[in-house]
Protein backbone atom coordinates (compact mmCIF):
# COMPACT_ATOMS: atom_id res chain seq x y z
CA UNK A 1 0.00 0.00 0.00
CA UNK A 2 1.47 3.66 -0.72
CA UNK A 3 0.04 6.30 1.24
CA UNK A 4 1.67 10.05 0.76
CA UNK A 5 1.23 13.58 2.31
CA UNK A 6 -0.94 16.35 0.97
CA UNK A 7 0.76 19.30 -0.92
CA UNK A 8 2.49 20.84 2.09
CA UNK A 9 2.35 18.57 4.61
CA UNK A 10 5.02 16.71 6.00
CA UNK A 11 7.88 17.02 3.31
CA UNK A 12 5.95 17.12 0.38
CA UNK A 13 5.88 21.11 -1.49
CA UNK A 14 3.33 23.24 -2.04
CA UNK A 15 0.99 24.92 -0.20
CA UNK A 16 -2.23 22.47 0.45
CA UNK A 17 -4.76 25.99 0.73
CA UNK A 18 -3.90 26.65 -3.24
CA UNK A 19 -4.50 22.82 -4.78
CA UNK A 20 -8.19 22.45 -5.77
CA UNK A 21 -9.63 18.88 -5.56
CA UNK A 22 -8.85 18.35 -9.15
CA UNK A 23 -5.32 19.64 -8.37
CA UNK A 24 -5.08 16.47 -5.96
CA UNK A 25 -6.46 14.01 -8.08
CA UNK A 26 -3.21 15.10 -10.11
CA UNK A 27 -1.20 14.05 -7.29
CA UNK A 28 -3.13 10.67 -7.05
CA UNK A 29 -2.50 9.65 -10.70
CA UNK A 30 1.13 10.53 -10.03
CA UNK A 31 0.67 7.53 -6.97
CA UNK A 32 -0.65 5.21 -9.29
CA UNK A 33 1.72 6.08 -12.04
CA UNK A 34 4.65 5.92 -9.85
CA UNK A 35 2.99 2.16 -8.80
CA UNK A 36 3.14 0.34 -11.67
CA UNK A 37 6.33 1.73 -12.33
CA UNK A 38 7.91 -0.63 -9.51
CA UNK A 39 9.14 -4.50 -11.53
CA UNK A 40 7.18 -6.24 -8.04
CA UNK A 41 3.86 -4.44 -8.75
CA UNK A 42 0.97 -5.69 -10.92
CA UNK A 43 0.22 -3.02 -12.95
CA UNK A 44 -2.97 -4.70 -13.78
CA UNK A 45 -4.42 -5.08 -10.00
CA UNK A 46 -3.57 -1.38 -8.58
CA UNK A 47 -6.66 -0.19 -7.10
CA UNK A 48 -7.29 2.85 -4.88
CA UNK A 49 -8.98 3.49 -1.12
CA UNK A 50 -10.44 7.15 -1.01
CA UNK A 51 -11.80 8.68 2.48
CA UNK A 52 -14.28 11.67 2.51
CA UNK A 53 -12.29 14.03 -0.36
CA UNK A 54 -10.45 11.05 -1.14
CA UNK A 55 -13.78 9.38 -1.72
CA UNK A 56 -14.60 12.23 -4.57
CA UNK A 57 -10.82 11.45 -6.00
CA UNK A 58 -10.87 7.72 -6.83
CA UNK A 59 -14.15 8.47 -8.98
CA UNK A 60 -12.67 11.59 -10.39
CA UNK A 61 -9.44 10.36 -11.79
CA UNK A 62 -11.97 7.38 -13.51
CA UNK A 63 -13.53 10.14 -14.91
CA UNK A 64 -10.55 11.62 -16.50
CA UNK A 65 -9.73 8.48 -18.06
CA UNK A 66 -7.81 6.80 -15.38
CA UNK A 67 -7.91 2.78 -14.99
CA UNK A 68 -8.12 0.99 -11.93
CA UNK A 69 -8.69 -2.32 -10.69
CA UNK A 70 -11.37 -1.61 -8.19
CA UNK A 71 -12.04 1.43 -5.64
CA UNK A 72 -13.11 1.77 -2.14
CA UNK A 73 -14.63 4.52 -1.11
CA UNK A 74 -14.97 5.44 2.46
CA UNK A 75 -17.80 8.24 3.46
CA UNK A 76 -17.78 9.63 -0.07
CA UNK A 77 -19.99 12.68 -0.67
CA UNK A 78 -22.55 12.15 -3.23
CA UNK A 79 -24.09 15.75 -3.13
CA UNK A 80 -22.11 18.87 -4.11
CA UNK A 81 -19.99 21.09 -1.73
CA UNK A 82 -22.60 23.23 -0.94
CA UNK A 83 -24.91 20.67 -0.11
CA UNK A 84 -22.53 18.60 1.87
CA UNK A 85 -21.21 21.93 4.38
CA UNK A 86 -24.38 23.05 4.56
CA UNK A 87 -26.25 19.70 6.40
CA UNK A 88 -22.67 19.23 8.14
CA UNK A 89 -23.20 22.46 10.27
CA UNK A 90 -26.35 21.96 10.74
CA UNK A 91 -26.41 18.06 12.11
CA UNK A 92 -23.03 19.87 14.36
CA UNK A 93 -24.76 23.09 15.56
CA UNK A 94 -27.81 20.08 16.61
CA UNK A 95 -25.48 17.65 18.04
CA UNK A 96 -23.76 21.06 19.74
CA UNK A 97 -27.29 21.80 21.68
CA UNK A 98 -27.59 24.72 19.55
CA UNK A 99 -31.16 26.37 19.18
CA UNK A 100 -33.19 25.71 15.56
CA UNK A 101 -33.07 29.90 16.08
CA UNK A 102 -29.62 30.03 16.10
CA UNK A 103 -29.12 27.10 13.45
CA UNK A 104 -31.29 28.66 11.05
CA UNK A 105 -29.56 32.11 11.45
CA UNK A 106 -26.13 30.35 11.42
CA UNK A 107 -26.59 28.70 7.93
CA UNK A 108 -28.39 31.94 6.27
CA UNK A 109 -24.95 33.33 7.06
CA UNK A 110 -23.59 30.37 5.74
CA UNK A 111 -25.59 30.72 2.28
CA UNK A 112 -24.76 34.17 1.79
CA UNK A 113 -21.14 33.60 2.79
CA UNK A 114 -20.85 30.79 0.01
CA UNK A 115 -22.59 33.12 -2.57
CA UNK A 116 -20.72 35.82 -1.72
CA UNK A 117 -17.72 32.64 -2.87
CA UNK A 118 -19.04 31.90 -6.27
CA UNK A 119 -19.79 35.33 -7.27
CA UNK A 120 -15.87 36.71 -6.50
CA UNK A 121 -13.20 37.24 -8.66
CA UNK A 122 -10.63 38.65 -6.76
CA UNK A 123 -9.64 36.91 -3.54
CA UNK A 124 -9.00 40.28 -1.16
CA UNK A 125 -12.46 41.49 -2.49
CA UNK A 126 -13.69 38.26 -1.24
CA UNK A 127 -12.32 38.20 2.13
CA UNK A 128 -13.46 41.91 2.26
CA UNK A 129 -16.69 40.86 1.84
CA UNK A 130 -16.75 37.71 4.07
CA UNK A 131 -15.56 40.02 7.03
CA UNK A 132 -18.59 42.76 6.09
CA UNK A 133 -20.63 39.95 6.50
CA UNK A 134 -19.74 38.58 9.81
CA UNK A 135 -20.14 42.36 11.28
CA UNK A 136 -23.36 42.97 9.72
CA UNK A 137 -24.36 39.27 11.33
CA UNK A 138 -22.97 40.06 14.69
CA UNK A 139 -21.35 36.50 14.87
CA UNK A 140 -18.02 37.92 15.37
CA UNK A 141 -18.24 38.42 18.87
CA UNK A 142 -18.77 35.22 19.88
CA UNK A 143 -15.02 34.55 17.50
CA UNK A 144 -11.88 34.73 18.56
CA UNK A 145 -9.86 37.23 16.13
CA UNK A 146 -7.66 34.75 14.84
CA UNK A 147 -10.31 31.91 14.38
CA UNK A 148 -12.09 34.21 12.82
CA UNK A 149 -9.33 34.96 10.07
CA UNK A 150 -7.98 31.65 9.76
CA UNK A 151 -11.57 30.85 8.79
CA UNK A 152 -11.75 33.68 6.44
CA UNK A 153 -8.65 32.47 4.75
CA UNK A 154 -10.23 28.87 4.17
CA UNK A 155 -13.24 30.07 2.49
CA UNK A 156 -11.36 32.44 0.17
CA UNK A 157 -9.02 29.66 -1.24
CA UNK A 158 -9.17 27.83 -4.47
CA UNK A 159 -9.89 25.08 -2.71
CA UNK A 160 -12.47 26.23 -1.25
CA UNK A 161 -14.22 27.58 -4.20
CA UNK A 162 -13.46 24.75 -6.26
CA UNK A 163 -14.99 22.25 -3.81
CA UNK A 164 -18.51 24.23 -3.38
CA UNK A 165 -19.42 24.26 -6.15
CA UNK A 166 -18.08 20.50 -7.50
CA UNK A 167 -20.52 17.73 -7.77
CA UNK A 168 -18.81 13.98 -7.50
CA UNK A 169 -22.32 12.55 -9.48
CA UNK A 170 -21.31 12.55 -12.79
CA UNK A 171 -17.60 11.19 -12.23
CA UNK A 172 -19.60 8.34 -10.18
CA UNK A 173 -21.61 7.41 -12.73
CA UNK A 174 -18.49 7.09 -15.16
CA UNK A 175 -17.08 4.24 -12.76
CA UNK A 176 -16.89 1.15 -14.46
CA UNK A 177 -14.64 -1.09 -11.84
CA UNK A 178 -15.67 -2.93 -8.75
CA UNK A 179 -16.87 -0.32 -5.91
CA UNK A 180 -16.85 -1.08 -2.10
CA UNK A 181 -18.92 2.22 -0.36
CA UNK A 182 -18.85 2.25 3.31
CA UNK A 183 -20.80 5.00 5.66
CA UNK A 184 -20.76 5.39 9.29
CA UNK A 185 -24.34 5.83 10.66
CA UNK A 186 -23.65 8.60 12.50
CA UNK A 187 -20.96 10.40 9.93
CA UNK A 188 -21.93 14.59 10.66
CA UNK A 189 -20.01 15.52 7.72
CA UNK A 190 -20.87 12.81 5.20
CA UNK A 191 -24.09 11.40 6.80
CA UNK A 192 -25.71 8.38 5.55
CA UNK A 193 -28.89 9.51 4.68
CA UNK A 194 -28.38 11.33 1.89
CA UNK A 195 -25.10 10.16 0.46
CA UNK A 196 -25.38 6.33 0.30
CA UNK A 197 -28.54 6.33 -1.56
CA UNK A 198 -27.29 8.98 -4.30
CA UNK A 199 -23.69 7.03 -4.45
CA UNK A 200 -25.57 3.88 -5.01
CA UNK A 201 -27.51 5.07 -7.62
CA UNK A 202 -25.68 6.92 -9.15
CA UNK A 203 -22.71 3.89 -9.43
CA UNK A 204 -25.72 1.55 -10.81
CA UNK A 205 -27.29 4.31 -13.54
CA UNK A 206 -24.07 4.24 -14.90
CA UNK A 207 -23.91 0.98 -15.77
CA UNK A 208 -21.61 -0.32 -12.65
CA UNK A 209 -21.84 -4.02 -12.42
CA UNK A 210 -20.06 -4.91 -8.89
CA UNK A 211 -21.28 -2.48 -6.26
CA UNK A 212 -21.36 -3.37 -2.50
CA UNK A 213 -22.61 -0.41 -0.41
CA UNK A 214 -22.71 -0.79 3.73
CA UNK A 215 -23.59 1.76 6.44
CA UNK A 216 -21.89 0.25 9.90
CA UNK A 217 -24.13 1.01 12.90
CA UNK A 218 -22.38 3.22 15.08
CA UNK A 219 -19.64 4.78 13.60
CA UNK A 220 -18.86 8.51 13.17
CA UNK A 221 -17.09 9.99 9.76
CA UNK A 222 -13.58 8.51 10.95
CA UNK A 223 -15.38 4.92 11.25
CA UNK A 224 -14.62 5.05 14.79
CA UNK A 225 -17.75 3.43 17.20
CA UNK A 226 -18.37 7.49 18.74
CA UNK A 227 -21.62 8.60 21.14
CA UNK A 228 -22.92 11.09 19.29
CA UNK A 229 -20.72 11.53 16.18
CA UNK A 230 -19.98 14.95 16.55
CA UNK A 231 -16.40 16.56 14.94
CA UNK A 232 -16.07 17.19 19.02
CA UNK A 233 -15.44 13.62 20.08
CA UNK A 234 -12.69 12.60 17.44
CA UNK A 235 -9.75 13.35 19.75
CA UNK A 236 -11.38 11.89 22.54
CA UNK A 237 -11.54 8.46 20.97
CA UNK A 238 -9.43 5.78 21.43
CA UNK A 239 -10.24 3.88 18.45
CA UNK A 240 -8.64 4.29 15.32
CA UNK A 241 -10.67 2.55 13.21
CA UNK A 242 -13.48 0.37 13.35
CA UNK A 243 -12.10 -3.07 13.11
CA UNK A 244 -15.25 -4.69 11.46
CA UNK A 245 -14.89 -2.11 8.47
CA UNK A 246 -11.51 -2.85 8.37
CA UNK A 247 -12.12 -6.61 8.24
CA UNK A 248 -14.86 -5.60 5.46
CA UNK A 249 -12.52 -3.66 3.45
CA UNK A 250 -9.93 -6.67 3.65
CA UNK A 251 -11.61 -9.50 2.44
CA UNK A 252 -12.99 -7.37 0.29
CA UNK A 253 -10.04 -6.40 -1.48
CA UNK A 254 -8.05 -9.69 -0.70
CA UNK A 255 -10.94 -11.17 -3.39
CA UNK A 256 -11.00 -8.47 -5.65
CA UNK A 257 -7.44 -7.77 -6.28
CA UNK A 258 -6.52 -11.81 -6.89
CA UNK A 259 -4.92 -11.93 -10.26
Amino acid sequence: MLRYDKRGVGKSTGVDGDATTEDLAGDAEAAIAYLRSRKEIDSRRVGLIGHSEGGMIAPMIVARGGKVAWMVLLAAPAMNGEKTLLKQSELIARAGGMSEARITQSLDFDRKAYAAVREATNRAALEAKLKELVEMSGMGASIPSEALEGQIRAMSSPWFRYFLGYDPLPALEKVNCPVLALFGEKDFQVPPQENLPALKKALEDGGDQDVTVKEFPGLNHLFQHCNTGSPTEYGAIEETFSPEALRMIGNWVAKHAKP
